[in-house]
Formats: structure tokens, C-alpha cells, sequence
């Protein structure tokens, strides 16, 4: 017996020494499973203690770690173990590592239930509220599409669980649908989120008391459709897409919480003082800019308005007396005149085709600047117009199960 075991014997816990005791007695003669769930009993139990007695709160935490310890340790089936293990690395802010124990528990509670199988549903209970744990982590460190399938599966199972444990379960529930709907709304998937609202709430009618999160799953429903419209069809730049995936990469190689929320603010910083955006909008300007100073005037200067320059007076033929050479004067007064009409004709002619050639080149030009606006504008805008926010911010109680 170490100095630990000995310590465990004397400290003082109240009327539950002889209980504790009993249990110490049993977990000495047990192995395997039985004696991992005897030892998760005793971590239970010290862990209850230290929240009562908050002088020996930190002696009485070590001791529960330490029956932890050995439950995982001895344990080959039971995955109560692991599960408490992550929940304590979440507790404690460690939200990688307890992802990664919740990667271990949901099969372990699989193995298990296949094993033994589970007669009171309290195993696929459990394994509902794992899965919506890791869900809750993954849509915490961004990555939406495991937090999917994780609510996915929970609402798989959930379905699953007797009728009565299911209406004993309404907040489980309510986390599991939130978290769906957060990580359909992450990935701008409203169609999808849309459909599983209407789902979700097709049998709302036999529900007695409506939750918070079913009564905004009903004003979700009033503003998705018209949301699913207005986007139909958008697709993200690909360049966009590449610059997604790299954030995501540098938030997922983070080592611990601290350093990736520094990461995530360094990303907001950038997004709230529209740093990202601003080289696109930069280069738009310098090409709207440049469209307007070559084409945005006349192609061929201004259309003056043509003004007939005043006739010459008709030449005095009375001195001339010879009717054939008067004849010919007047011929030749006549050509010219018509001359001049002819060239009054065409100069107006001109001047109305350089107007219509301007009025199609500032069209052109016009077009051109709109065209530019709205691929600069795919670039930097999402649409997220109209969704609510509570989903992306919503913190999720479950219940404990022992």
C-alpha cells in the first residue's frame, strides 16, 4: 500500500467512509472491466467530495484522478473512463486533446453496446451525449464538417432510445439540434439547414413546452426560405475557397487553445478592419478608374451641333445681257447651291453617327465598371444576410449521466 492508498484511508469524508470503503474492498478483488468501473465509482465519489469541501478540494481531486487513472488503465470494454477523461480536458480548456479521447469513446461505446447490449438504453444514452459533445468541440475549433456528422449521428441514436427516455432527455435534444443547425449554417448550407428545420419541428405539435431552441428553429423557418432563394446558385470564388482552407489548416495545427485563439483573433482583427477585402476593392477602383479615363468620354471628342453657315447672296446676273451666257451662269449658281446642301447633309450625318458611337461606347463602358463591381463583390462578400447569430454563439448544457 503506497503512501496515496494510505492517505485515501484516513482522510475524512463523512458518513460515505464505509461506503467508499466498501467499494475499495471490491475493486481489490475484481479485475478487468468490473475493476474499472469500480474505480470510476470511487472517482465519482471523490470527485463529489471535493466540490463539498472545498479545504480539501484539491487532495480530494488528485484522488479522483489517480482512480481515473487505473479505470483507464484496467478497463478493456468499458468506455466510461475515456468519456469522463475528455470531459475534464474540456472542462479545463484542453478542446483538441478531449476531441481526440471523444474519437476513442463513441467507438468504445459502439463495442460495447454490441457486446453486452444495452436493455435499458442507457449505454446509447450516453453515446448520444459523447457524440454531442465532440460536435460542440468541433464547431468550437471550426471544423463544421465533423461537428456535422457527430450531430448527425446523435440524432441517429437519440431516435433510437425509448419513447419515455426521449421525453426525459429535452434539453439533450435541444443541444443536439442547435449543433446541427450551427454547423449547417457554418458551412452556408441553407438549403440543407432549411429541410432539416422543417423536419425537426414537424412534430412539434405534440410538444407541450417550447423550448428556446425550438422557437428559434421556428423563426429560422420563417427566414430561410426566402434566404435559400436569394442565394440559389452562389458559389464561393475559387480563390476564396483556397483562402478558407488555408485559415482552417492554421487553426487546426494549433498545439493547445491558447494559441489558436490567438489565431482567431488574429483572423477577426482582419475580417472586422476589412483588411481582407481592401486589396480587392483597390484593384476594383484602379480598374473602374482606368475604364472611365479611356472610355468614359466622347470616342471622337464631342458632337457639335451642325449649323449651316449662311448662304451667299444669289450673283447679280443683270449686266448680263446675252441670254445663252446667262443660262449658263445660272447653271452653274444652281450646282452650286446644291453643293452646299449636299455637304450640310453629310456633315449633320457625321455628327449623328460620333453621337450614337459615344452613346454605345459609354454603354460599353458603363457595363464594363457593373461587371467589375460584381466580381470584386463575389470576392469579399458572403451571404449570410438575414441568419441569426444565436446558433454560432450558442453554449449547450448536457445533463450528467452516470
Amino acid at each position: 500500500m503506497d503512501l496515496w492508498e494510505k492517505l485515501e484511508e484516513i482522510i475524512p469524508v463523512g458518513e460515505n467512509s464505509e461506503l467508499a470503503d466498501g467499494v475499495r474492498k471490491k475493486a481489490a478483488e475484481t479485475s478487468g472491466d468490473e475493476h474499472s468501473m469500480q474505480h470510476m465509482a470511487l472517482c465519482r465519489f471523490y470527485q463529489d467530495e471535493a466540490d463539498k469541501r472545498l479545504l480539501l478540494s484539491p487532495l480530494l481531486r488528485h484522488i479522483a484522478k489517480r482512480h481515473l487513472r487505473e479505470a483507464i488503465r484496467t478497463a478493456r470494454y468499458n468506455p466510461d473512463p475515456l468519456s469522463e477523461r475528455a470531459v475534464m480536458l474540456q472542462k479545463r480548456g484542453d478542446l483538441f486533446e478531449a476531441v481526440k479521447q471523444f474519437e476513442k469513446v463513441i467507438p468504445a461505446h459502439r463495442v460495447w453496446i454490441e457486446t453486452f447490449k444495452d436493455p435499458d438504453g442507457s449505454r446509447k444514452q450516453q453515446l448520444c451525449i459523447d457524440l454531442a459533445r465532440a460536435g460542440v468541440l468541433c464547431n468550437v475549433l471550426g471544423k463544421f464538417s465533423d461537428g456535422l456528422y457527430y450531430n448527425m449521428e446523435a440524432i441517429k441514436e437519440f431516435r433510437q432510445l425509448p419513447a419515455e427516455t426521449r421525453s426525459r432527455q429535452t434539453v439533450l435534444e435541444d443541444g443536439i439540434l442547435s449543433g446541427t443547425m450551427r454547423a449547417l449554417l457554418a458551412q452556408f448550407r441553407y438549403e440543407d439547414a432549411l429541410f432539416f428545420v422543417e423536419l425537426a419541428l414537424k412534430d412539434e405539435m405534440f410538444w407541450a413546452y417550447q423550448s428556446a431552441v425550438r422557437i428559434e428553429l421556428r423563426a429560422q423557418q420563417k427566414v430561410l426560405p426566402e434566404l435559400v432563394a436569394r442565394t440559389k446558385g452562389y458559389e464561393f470564388p475559387k480563390e476564396g475557397l483556397k483562402l478558407w482552407a488555408v485559415l482552417m489548416e492554421e487553426v487546426q495545427r494549433c498545439t493547445s487553445s491558447d494559441e489558436a485563439r490567438e489565431v482567431k483573433r488574429k483572423i477577426m482583427d482582419r475580417i472586422e478592419r476589412h483588411e481582407a477585402a481592401q486589396q480587392v476593392q483597390d484593384l476594383e477602383n484602379a480598374i473602374v478608374a482606368l475604364l472611365r479615363k479611356n472610355y468614359g468620354g466622347p470616342v471622337l471628342g464631342q458632337a457639335r451641333q451642325a449649323v449651316a453657315p449662311a448662304p451667299p447672296p444669289p450673283a447679280d446676273l443683270s449686266a448680263i445681257t446675252d441670254p445663252k451666257q446667262r443660262e449658263d451662269f445660272e447653271k452653274i449658281n444652281h450646282a452650286i447651291e446644291k453643293l452646299r446642301e449636299n455637304s450640310e447633309t453629310r456633315a449633320a450625318n457625321i455628327m449623328e453617327g460620333i453621337e450614337r458611337m459615344n452613346e454605345v461606347m459609354r454603354a460599353l463602358n458603363e457595363a464594363a465598371v457593373e461587371h467589375i463591381h460584381q466580381k470584386a463583390s463575389a470576392l469579399y462578400w458572403v451571404p449570410v444576410t438575414g441568419v441569426k447569430h444565436s446558433f454560432r454563439s450558442a453554449t449547450i448544457r448536457f445533463p450528467d449521466v452516470v
